[in-house]
């Protein structure tokens, strides 16, 4: 998503709900996650020494240290990797200086993929998020009825509230405000189309329409 304020509208209406970005390369670390790569790279000929009986966070261990990393095995069956110190300097699948630390082995972490997931390449995923594309105010007297055509650049569901259109009047010379109101967006309509709400600014006192400037902001409250 990119810092435009359409973009950022976009990010604030997905709240903390689960969103899909851009697909990316992600390092696969194959030197220590592939177990003949692994091998290949720490163990065998690799390795040049041995200490027996060492401890790795409490757990007796076998130090089998070569040129690229000092590997601890656990000295009882079945003989799980505990550790990976990388030696200074060296370099394995772009990282350095890594201390890496293995346990939870056969561990079902219950990890689930989230439901409802809003993916920003298919905008119909999002709650409402609706803006203003222009307002009327021809039927503004005393009181004086606004409205204005939104359209929805999101979807229809998961939103936490409804969205709202505040209706703000202004003197035209000096910028001060004179009046408001406030509508609510209810039903919402899909993605890309759009919709009329409306209200009606009252207590002027005496304000003549003719001489102020009505805007309109729409407020889309988002997930949860």
């Amino acid at each position: 998503m990119g810092s435009d304020p359409l973009s950022q509208n976009l990010v604030r209406a997905a709240g903390n709900a689960w969103w899909m970005g851009s697909a990316g390369g992600l390092p696969r670390l194959t030197n220590f996650i592939d177990g003949g790569s692994f091998r290949t790279t720490f163990l065998g000929p690799s390795a040049t020494q041995r200490f027996d009986h060492v401890s790795v966070d409490g757990l007796d261990a076998v130090n089998l240290s070569g040129p690229r990393a000092d590997v601890f095995i656990a000295g009882a069956p079945p003989h799980q990797i505990l550790r990976v110190h990388l030696k200074h300097g060296v370099v394995v699948d772009g990282i350095s200086d890594a201390d890496l630390r293995f346990g939870n082995f056969d561990k079902d972490f219950g990890i689930a993929a989230p439901g409802a997931v809003i993916d920003f390449s298919n905008l119909s995923t999002l709650p409402p998020v609706y803006t203003v594309v222009s307002v009327d105010t021809t039927g503004c007297g005393s009181p004086c009825a606004v409205s204005a055509v939104l359209k929805n650049l999101g979807g229809m569901g998961g939103a936490k509230a409804a969205s709202t259109v505040t209706f703000t009047m202004s003197d035209s010379a000096s910028g001060r405000v004179v009046g408001s109101c406030q509508a609510q967006v209810k039903p919402d309509v899909g993605y890309n189309a759009t919709t009329t709400v409306g209200c009606t600014i009252s207590n002027l006192s005496g304000q003549p329409a003719n001489a102020a400037i009505v805007t309109a902001t729409a407020d889309n409250p988002g997930r949860a």
